[in-house]
């Protein structure tokens, strides 16, 4: 198996809105989620605008997936720095009334989540070499919008050839599954869409949300390479 780690480099604060989000409150995960980067390199691989208000801002109910056997792990900052700001959220469809108070009419607060860092390590995996090295020449030193708000650029890709470890115990360079954490902090457990997929009747998109963590000890079969460190778990999921 091969990995394609990718360094990227955050131009602004980032948003990718939790599963288990509100129109009042919009919290963050403090990490890319595979579906999420998967869209992200979809997008640079499929040719379509850097700039697509389509990709950034509205559900089309389309996919952006990558070339078939490659598989997103998402990212994961090595430091970040949490903040939150207020701002007016109203419908679609009016105008604001300036005259009522803020939770009358179609206006309401709501307080948004972002978080800020100057690195973010992703990573694509895939059995076929070939097929990640034709995608690194594609996304290589790009720059696009990411998630709900964000833009970051692609500093640097690698592509390496992964060796399988048994019975790994200690930090890895993902995300994983709550199930092989030897210990988990609950405030950074999150529910995270690990895959996607339809549904063969009416193409609905469906969801595979697991709970996972990060920067934390795990214990499991691993795949590494140099410092590059993936649990067999995680692996598991994203193939689903």
């Amino acid at each position: 198996m091969y990995v394609m780690e990718i360094k990227l480099k955050p131009l602004s604060e980032l948003l990718f809105r939790q599963m288990a989000k509100s129109n009042v409150e919009w919290f963050t995960y403090p990490f890319i989620p595979p579906t999420t980067m998967s869209g992200f390199i979809g997008e640079l691989v499929g040719g379509e605008s850097l700039i697509s208000k389509k990709y950034v801002e509205i559900n089309d109910g389309r996919f952006r997936t990558l070339p078939e056997g490659v598989y997103s792990l998402g990212g994961i900052p090595e430091i970040y720095e949490k903040n939150k700001h207020f701002r007016q959220h109203y419908r679609a469809k009016g105008t604001y009334n300036y005259e009522s108070l803020v939770w009358e009419g179609n206006k309401k607060l709501a307080q948004v989540e972002y978080f800020y860092s100057s690195k973010i390590l992703a990573y694509l995996i895939s059995e076929n070499k070939e097929v990640l090295k034709r995608i690194e020449d594609k996304i290589k030193y790009k720059c696009n919008n990411i998630g709900k708000i964000g833009v970051v650029k692609i500093r640097n890709t690698k592509v390496k050839k992964l060796k399988k470890e048994e019975e790994y115990e200690g930090e890895v360079s993902t995300l994983f599954p709550v199930e092989i954490a030897k210990k988990y902090d609950l405030n950074k457990m999150y529910e995270v869409p690990l895959f996607c997929y339809s549904s063969s009747e009416d193409e609905t998109i469906n969801w595979g949300v697991i709970p996972c963590s990060f920067h934390e000890e795990i214990r499991d079969d691993c795949y590494q390479v140099d410092d590059i460190i993936i649990p067999k778990s995680l692996i598991d999921y994203v193939k689903k």
